[in-house]
């Protein structure tokens, strides 16, 4: 039933959606905004699940706590290298916190079911009820006493009519624009993007949907029939997945045999090791799916499984091996880092699931606590930074591939270096760059690196500026 706090929960979601939209998508955004952004998501559910009277699982306030201290490392760092993986663990954070939350999970404890609730509690059951973000705005009763669900409607209306004209007046009258934006600070013109309008309306949606139908605890059709997998149909995939591994890791055996191993050029040496990445992503995956489903499918498969478990980790150290190889020859990126930290991930992840089919032992809560606490400890050490000390230490350091604050101090130390006035121009007209990246920063989307290399960059500008 929709009803007057559905309507108020709904349109806070969209303003907040709207507000991280344009914070993720703009130049020079995130930092605290992210950070706050998540305190308001995580106020308005818990506002929601009071209003309706809900009581929440106490088991929820740690995965709180995971969930605030990712959002707390957009605050502390850019972490330009992982940004990608933070936001999305950010929202899968937010999911099963979410699930926790709402008492909706399937066990009260972390195992194997962890990616079945993810799935059809996040993703499956909220796009089935997409709808209920618009149906709670735009609803209301007949009843002219319904006074609010009007207010609601015309704001949810007027609010983009209203932007578009006073965009357009703003235009042709220099007094009319200074008014507006006196009166509340703001461009109309460049806040209208109708790109973030549509993403925040979906992201805002997503959002609500999966807040409505966690708290309301809504469930698929368990009468469907699932496709019914016999003992025949299982061993005839699983024959056919080790007959294919089989002939890829001979196909690549027969490859390093007959190859010239003095590679000469880094376009070679980085295709190499970018296949070794994309095959060990595309088969994990596959092998992740199979290893979930065959489990609970049927028990007896476990010798099948363990062959292509054992294929999959050979060619994960594989690639690992490629990484370690490319990385000692042109030293750590951002991309050659995350490679390596996942292929390393996997290579325990691939073993837990080996041992599981002949231990009975929690291995996905071990899984999942690893890369859990693997990403967080990535995200507090500063990584940037990292990557550009060990390029240093083994020489590999390049200005040219490192774009990221990080290099401020390297320009810096190397301008004191050097004797030459050509070089230590262009060192300045570098610093001078980064200087007005950081100052296009406003306060909401900096974070406390930023403000450590503004004051850092003012110092020494102040000082050797003639």
């Amino acid at each position: 039933m929709i009803t007057n706090t559905e309507k108020i929960c709904a349109f806070l979601m969209y303003i907040l959606t709207y507000f991280f939209t344009v914070n993720i998508f703009e130049l020079n955004k995130g930092g605290f905004s992210i950070t706050l952004f998540t305190l308001m998501i995580i106020c308005l559910t818990l506002w929601y699940f009071k209003m309706k009277g809900v009581k929440v699982n106490k088991n929820h306030k740690i995965y709180l706590v995971y969930l605030i201290l990712v959002s707390l490392s957009f605050s502390i760092f850019e972490n330009y290298s992982i940004n990608f993986f933070t936001y999305n663990m950010l929202f899968v954070s937010m999911g099963y916190w979410l699930i926790t939350l709402s008492g909706n999970r399937t066990n009260d404890l972390i195992d194997e079911f962890i990616l079945k609730d993810l799935w059809e509690k996040i993703v499956v059951i909220p796009l089935k009820n997409f709808n209920l973000f618009l149906k709670s705005i735009f609803h209301f009763e007949k009843s002219t006493s319904n006074v609010f669900s009007r207010i609601i409607l015309g704001m949810f209306i007027s609010i983009p009519i209203l932007i578009f004209i006073s965009s357009l007046l703003m235009v042709t009258d220099i007094t009319f624009n200074k008014i507006i934006n006196k009166l509340i600070y703001f461009d109309f013109s460049s806040i209208l993007n109708i790109p973030y309008f549509i993403f925040s309306l979906i992201l805002a949606s997503g959002m609500f949907s999966a807040l409505y139908t966690n708290i309301n605890k809504l469930s698929l059709d368990k009468h469907k029939k699932i496709i019914n997998f016999d003992d025949i149909v299982l061993k005839t995939i699983l024959i056919s997945l080790v007959c294919l591994y089989s002939v890829y890791l001979l196909s690549i055996l027969y490859t390093y045999l007959n190859y010239d191993i003095n590679i000469k050029t880094a376009s070679e040496i980085s295709s190499y090791a970018r296949k070794g990445f994309f095959e060990l992503s595309v088969v994990s995956f596959i092998n992740f799916i199979v290893f979930s489903i065959v489990k609970h499918i049927d028990k007896n498969e476990k010798y099948l499984l363990s062959i292509i478990g054992f294929q999959t980790l050979i060619i994960t150290i594989m690639g690992l091996l490629r990484m370690f190889v490319y990385v000692g020859v042109y030293g750590l990126t951002s991309s050659r880092f995350n490679t390596l930290i996942f292929m390393g991930l996997m290579v325990f992840v691939i073993l837990f699931h080996i041992f599981s089919l002949y231990i009975n032992y929690n291995y996905m809560k071990i899984s999942v606590l690893l890369v859990s606490l693997s990403f967080l400890f990535i995200n507090f050490i500063y990584i940037d930074k990292q990557i550009v000390n060990y390029n240093i230490i083994n020489n590999k350091f390049d200005f040219e591939y490192i774009y990221n604050f990080e290099v401020i101090d390297e320009y810096i130390k190397k301008y004191y270096e050097t004797v030459d006035n050509g070089e230590k121009n262009k060192i300045m007209y570098e610093l001078r760059f980064y200087k007005e990246r950081l100052d296009s920063r406003d306060l909401i989307n900096m974070n406390l690196e930023i403000l450590y290399y503004k004051n850092v960059l003012n110092k020494f500008l102040s000082k050797n500026l003639h």
